[in-house]
C-alpha cells in the first residue's frame, strides 16, 4: 500500500498503523515531499515500512520494495 504521509482527511502515519494493527504482514510504502518527515515516519513505523521522499522515480519505488512481487505497469 503507497501511502502520503500528509493526507486531508486521515493523515498517512495513522492510517499506517491502522493497517499494521489489522494486517501485520501488510506492505506499507510511506511518501512525502517533505524529507524530514520520511526520517522521522521511518524511526516511528520501524524497519518494515519503506519510506521515500517525493518526487522519485518508479525505478527507486521498486528498489525500496525490494523483492516484493507487484505488478509493474506497461
Amino acid at each position: 500500500m503507497l501511502l502520503d504521509i500528509e493526507m486531508r482527511v486521515l493523515d498517512g502515519l495513522r492510517l499506517a498503523r491502522v493497517v499494521q494493527a489489522l494486517t501485520p504482514a501488510a506492505d506499507l510504502v510511506m511518501m512525502s515531499g517533505h524529507p524530514y518527515l520520511c526520517r522521522a515516519v521511518s524511526e516511528l513505523l520501524g524497519p518494515g515500512v519503506a519510506v521515500l521522499a517525493r518526487p522519485f522515480a518508479f525505478d527507486d519505488l521498486l528498489s525500496r520494495l525490494g523483492d516484493r512481487h507487484l505488478p509493474v505497469p506497461a
